[in-house]
Formats: C-alpha cells, structure tokens, sequence
C-alpha cells in the first residue's frame, strides 16, 4: 500500500513539474502568431462577401470567383493576398486598386484612406454591384456601405461595424441579414 501512495504522490509531482510547461507552450506559440488589426480586418473583408448575393447580371470575373480590391491600405493588402494564397481551393483574386479601371473590375472594394481616388472609386461604385467597405462613419457618409469601427478599450481593440442599408440597396447587392441586424445595432448604439 505504501508503495501505490508514493506512486500516486510521484504522479501528483511529476503533474505540477509539466503542468506549467503545458501552458508554457502553446504561450510562446501564441505570442509568436499574434493576430494584428491588417489580419482581421482581411479575415473580415474576404468573409463578409461570402455573406454577400450580387444580382443575376453582376459581372463575376475570375471564372465564379470574386475580385477584392484593396485602395490606400498596403498592410491589409499583404494580409489579404497571404490569406488567399494559404487556401488554394479558394478562387478569390485580391488586387491593389490604383485606378479607377481597376476599382470597376472589382467585386468589393476596400478603401484605406479617403484620399481623391478613393472618393471617385467610391462615386463610381454606386448604383453598380460593388461592396463598398472603408473604416468609420466618415465612410459611410462618403457612400460606402460597410465601416468597420476600431475603438481601444482598456487593453482590448472593440471591432464593430456599421452598415449603410441605403447604399446597399443603391447597389443592388444583398447582404445576410443576421450581418445587417448586428450592424445596425453597433450603429444604433452610437
């Protein structure tokens, strides 16, 4: 019997000598694959337009995949091509808009900073089936339809967005309304 305690004691030791290389681990993983903003925000980007129905007579080019341009934005550009290029089922083709030619080709725009190019991209845009997205209220009152809104609290990065239902319709583009609903609440609580 004596000898079962010690077994049972020498486990008991053995577990509060690894329990802590347990959490050691994946701690060092976890502070080597920190997630940045440009990350999420590309995670988001590309995801949102899966939750997105363009009408019957949208031009979709890339053989059925979806064309993400991205304007005034280089770190969420990175972010976004590295996304795709990790999933090679995926058919979406991510590209820097630096024209207005090419913000046409696009089956959602992103845009960075409302520089003069991003406020005619987003002129154009209108009335055509292009998800518009940008950052903030300004954006929406320039006519994009989806804001994402960043706010640090405490230590933590609140991430909400806000969705201007006018502009979608404008568009003539549907998204899922559970999206919609969120949006609209993050917008309401303002």
């Amino acid at each position: 019997m004596q000898f079962l305690t010690n077994r049972i004691f020498a486990g008991r030791l053995l577990w509060l000598f690894l329990l802590p290389l347990v959490f050691w681990v994946p701690a060092s993983r976890a502070a080597d694959t920190e997630v940045t903003l440009e990350q999420t925000k590309a995670a988001v980007l590309l995801r949102i337009s899966e939750f997105t129905t363009w009408p019957s007579n949208a031009r979709i080019t890339n053989g059925g995949g979806r064309v993400v341009g991205i304007l005034n934005s280089p770190g969420l550009l990175a972010a976004a091509k590295a996304f795709v290029a990790a999933d090679p089922k995926d058919r979406t083709v991510v590209i820097a808009v630096d024209s207005l030619e090419k913000a046409a080709a696009c089956n959602t725009i992103y845009v960075g900073k409302l520089d003069e190019l991003a406020k005619q991209a987003l002129s154009g845009a209108r009335s055509k089936p292009i998800l518009t997205v940008g950052e903030g209220p300004e954006f929406i009152k320039a006519g994009g339809i989806i804001g994402f809104v960043f706010r640090s609290v405490g230590d933590e990065v609140s991430r909400d967005y806000l969705i201007s239902v006018p502009a979608m319709d404008e568009a003539n583009i549907r998204i899922d309304p559970r999206i919609v609903k969120k949006g609209i609440k993050a917008k309401e609580a303002r």
